[in-house]
């Protein structure tokens, strides 16, 4: 089975890599090529510079690259993001994490990809009311511009999966942290 990680050079895409290549499977990664010269970088590219797996560079705006990255591949993991606390415009969080996430799903549609996990977050939903835990059929009501473009990262995949019966699949983690990790 050949796995693409999108995002592989940030916290939770590194740690997904290297647990794929340690469990054995045909793994590729799509890096920014800029992410190669970031400090706090270094660590996760070091790492999969050491391990078993293909690396291809783009950016979630080039459809091209992403065409190139998603070529021959049964399953995707999309973790590749803007998350936060980033001091960007909020325009930029929509462009990287909606329309990277439509590129990445354009680039798919004459693939025979078996599924899509898309790394979205639980700022999507936000925060729970009344005390009543959050879940599929909460109302959503982010707080914040990121919470707001993983939201409409989330609508796009819907997108794609009524339109085209893509198989999209989301994750809603809360708050991550550990080794790699530069933002916390």
């Amino acid at each position: 089975m050949k796995v693409l990680v999108t995002g592989a050079s940030g916290f939770i895409g590194s740690h997904l890599a290297e647990r794929l290549a340690e469990e054995g499977y045909d793994t590729r990664v799509f890096i920014k090529r800029e992410d190669i010269d970031k400090k706090e970088r270094q660590d996760s590219i070091e790492l999969i510079n050491r391990l078993d797996m293909e690396k291809v560079y783009g950016d979630l705006l080039d459809i091209n690259s992403l065409k190139n990255a998603v070529k021959g591949i049964d399953v995707i993991f999309h973790l590749a993001a803007i998350a936060r606390p980033m001091a960007i415009p909020d325009e930029e969080y929509f462009k990287v994490n909606e329309q990277g996430t439509r590129n990445l799903l354009e680039a798919c549609r004459n693939e025979k990809i078996k599924i899509i996990i898309i790394m979205s977050s639980i700022s999507a939903v936000g925060p729970a009311k009344n005390d009543i835990p959050v879940n599929e059929k909460t109302e959503c009501l982010p707080v914040d511009t990121y919470g707001w473009s993983k939201l409409a990262q989330e609508k796009a995949g819907e997108e794609y999966f009524k339109k085209y019966n893509m198989p999209v699949v989301f994750l809603r983690p809360p708050m991550v942290f550990g080794p790699r990790d530069f933002e916390m």
